[in-house]
């Protein structure tokens, strides 16, 4: 058995890690808790990608 550090938790294997995670994250008003993390990073890629087709990329 392995012991999974999580800022200084001690976790059984990752998913007990994203459960801990999760359960913080919605403690803390987080309502979608880890999944708030994939929306985040699609926020990231809709701007990246409006920047993008708003200049002019000459290639």
């Amino acid at each position: 058995m392995f012991i999974f550090a999580n800022a200084g938790y001690g976790c059984q294997g990752p998913l007990e890690c994203v459960e801990i995670n999760d359960a913080y994250l919605k403690a803390n008003n987080q309502t979608d808790g880890v999944n708030s993390y994939g929306k985040m990073v699609n926020l990231l890629l809709a701007e990246q990608r409006y920047k993008l087709s708003s200049t002019s990329v000459g290639l």
